[in-house]
């Protein structure tokens, strides 16, 4: 056998289902509360693998020569949200890294073993400090749809009350939550749990669905007048699927219902979680970064209002939109003499 080559020999059963003598004497419900506690940090690892190339793409964005002249004033803000949601991915991973070594390394001889220390020690001030970027990430993200979802629909404000104001319930729910995590070995207290991540994901839910509907009612005008490879950019499966946040929704949703459900798989998607409100935010901002994200500009002239502008022969204002491919913004005028050609393009 190969093991019988290692100095000193590796433990070799004789069939695959004979157990190792090494393993451990608790149940299966108890290893599996560990495992998944333990494997859930590696799987947020890989994600901010992803998250830190996306961050490091837009530094290239930003201070890229070319690019530097070419920007407004815009991009401070934009950067500015962008290393904030880094620094919030970094701190929530580094706490989870260093809350599993404490149980597993530091204080393996804690009394229970790491499964009590898992259970018990929720009040660590590293795992407050990852709880609190946890909700930080959940505000930034949130924040970030609301703001799309007022860009998409035009700038009216009655469209975005309801979402802003259930928006304001979850980051309450969620700074309750974050000073009951603490508190929770006190007793008589409701577990607010199920209530913040049932709102966080209605709320993710309402606005990505905001955002997709309004993209694919723009779609045929955007078609019309770019043509359907340029406007691809605009209505593609990618600028759906980013624009409207679908990697953030998809996991919210399997993490409610794993945790509405309590189950211990939940566990493997919760610092997973933070990653994903972080990159799925950083997706559009790398897109605005690119000028081929959805703005207001592009949405200032609706597909009836440039129909009847045609109509009475009054000259269409400059759409600005953005070519496939280059960063570069290109300029469609219609004018007066071209109003029969618009005319016959948009739809009646």
């Amino acid at each position: 056998m190969a093991c019988q080559f290692f100095d000193p020999p590796l433990f070799c059963p004789d069939s695959p289902d004979m157990p190792s003598p090494y393993a451990t004497a608790e149940n299966s419900q108890s290893l599996w509360i560990e495992q998944s506690s333990y494997v859930s940090t590696h799987i947020a690892a890989i994600a901010y693998g992803l998250h830190a190339t996306l961050f490091a793409t837009i530094l290239h964005f930003v201070f890229h020569p070319k690019q530097m002249q070419k920007r407004g004033g815009r991009w401070v803000g934009w950067f500015a949200m962008s290393c904030a949601l880094f620094a919030i991915g970094t701190i929530s991973l580094a706490c989870s890294i260093h809350f599993n070594q404490t149980a597993w390394v530091d204080e393996r001889n804690y009394p229970g073993g790491p499964l009590a220390f898992l259970t018990e020690q929720q009040g660590r001030s590293v795992l407050t400090v990852g709880n609190s970027a946890t909700l930080m990430a959940s505000c930034l993200a949130g924040g970030l749809l609301l703001h799309r979802v007022f860009i998409l629909w035009n700038n009216r404000w009655q469209i975005v009350v309801l979402p802003a104001l259930f928006y304001l319930a979850s980051i309450t729910l969620g700074v309750l939550r974050v000073a009951q995590i603490p508190m929770k070995n006190l007793g008589g207290m409701i577990d607010l749990g199920v209530v913040t991540w049932s709102c966080l994901v209605a709320l993710n839910m309402c606005l990505s669905m905001m955002i997709a509907v309004r993209i694919i009612m723009m779609r045929r005008t955007v078609i019309n007048l770019l043509g359907r490879d340029h406007a691809r950019v605009y209505t593609g499966a990618a600028a759906f699927v980013i624009e409207a946040a679908m990697p953030f929704m998809i996991i919210s949703t399997v993490l409610l219902v794993l945790f509405g459900g309590k189950s211990t798989s939940s566990n493997l998607f919760v610092p997973l979680l933070v990653q994903i409100e972080c990159i799925s935010p950083l997706l559009i901002i790398l897109r605005i970064f690119r000028n081929q994200a959805w703005s207001s500009f592009t949405l200032q002239n609706h597909p009836n209002q440039s129909y009847d502008a045609a109509k009475a022969h009054v000259p269409l204002q400059p759409i600005q939109f953005t070519s496939i491919g280059s960063s570069r913004t290109q300029i469609s005028e219609y004018s007066q003499s071209k109003n029969q050609d618009l005319e016959s393009k948009l739809p009646l």
